[in-house]
């Protein structure tokens, strides 16, 4: 029992434990194991805390019973470790820049400059930040007669909030190319840097469930960036999501996933290239895929 003015319940009883468990994989997919359970209480007494609710398990009746669309978001963020910074695992944006890159642009020079990146998993904004920068560098002069589209997703929209505002920590850009910081912040004050307007015009930031059974997409991209999410999945989820974007992408197109994930060996849609990078085959199309009509954007 809470001992002490505001103290939180932490632990939650079996039965509110495997509702949870339900819930999160229902709605999100997310794969919380039993050994997560001590995690898990403890991030939701955070939240009941933030709330002024006694306990985590209120938490979750609260969700259950009025399936307040808010209050779902903010448990699934208090589930979740939106942990990232601009250049994390930086061999991928290595690959992008020196190979991946200027494998596709001859094609896609040839074919009218239209270039297409998803950033699938976008949290704060860092990563899809990150690769608007690369691509401005490779593209060089070129870059104001390309027609680019760089659509940065998640489920959180209050990670989504923080990425369209653009400010960070200067800790958060340690790890950039000090030109790169130079080109595309302005200083907010002492501890903080926001990015520069026109890095900020070239990112659209949309709210999307990994979850859906078809994505709002009517052309395919030649990039897609999904790291680290597919960690909260378990195989049967992986494998529909990994599906669903592979009816998103071109034939030789390429995918980047977390460093810490991997996809199954005799995977339908994708052949390994790197560690973390798959490129999409020329398969028959999944079944969540749709015709696209010529002009459409996401």
């Amino acid at each position: 029992a809470p001992t002490g003015a505001g103290a939180v319940e932490r632990a939650l009883p079996d039965a509110t434990f495997r509702a949870l468990q339900t819930l999160a994989h229902d709605v999100y997919g997310m794969d919380i194991r039993d050994e997560k359970r001590t995690l898990a209480e403890s991030r939701l007494a955070s939240l009941a805390r933030s709330l002024g609710l006694p306990s985590g398990a209120e938490v979750v009746r609260r969700v259950l019973e009025t399936r307040d669309r808010d209050l779902l978001s903010r448990l699934v963020d208090s589930l979740s470790t939106n942990y990232t910074y601009f250049a994390r695992e930086a061999e991928h944006f290595e690959h992008l820049q020196t190979e991946a890159l200027p494998e596709l642009l001859p094609a896609l020079r040839e074919a009218g400059r239209d270039l297409r990146v998803w950033c699938a998993a976008a949290s704060t904004g860092e990563e899809p930040y990150t690769l608007a920068m690369l691509i401005r560098q490779v593209l060089g002069g070129e870059y104001e007669r390309w027609d680019k589209s760089l659509l940065a997703t998640d489920v959180s929209q209050r990670v989504l909030d923080v990425a369209r505002e653009g400010i960070y920590a200067r800790e958060k850009v340690a790890k950039l190319d000090p030109e790169l910081v130079r080109r595309f912040f302005v200083p907010v004050d002492a501890e903080r840097l926001a990015v520069s307007p026109e890095l900020r015009a070239q990112v659209v930031f949309r709210r999307l469930n990994l979850m859906r059974e078809r994505y709002p997409f009517r052309r395919p991209f030649d990039v897609v960036f999904c790291r680290n999410v597919m960690i909260y999945f378990d195989r049967p989820t992986i494998a529909a999501v990994l599906g669903r974007i592979a009816a998103h992408m071109k034939p030789g197109g390429f995918l980047y996933v977390g460093l810490a994930e991997s996809l199954q060996r005799d995977d339908p849609w994708f052949d390994s290239v790197a560690s973390g990078v798959y490129r999409r085959r020329a398969a028959r199309r999944a079944e969540s895929s749709q015709p696209m009509r010529k002009g459409e954007r996401p």
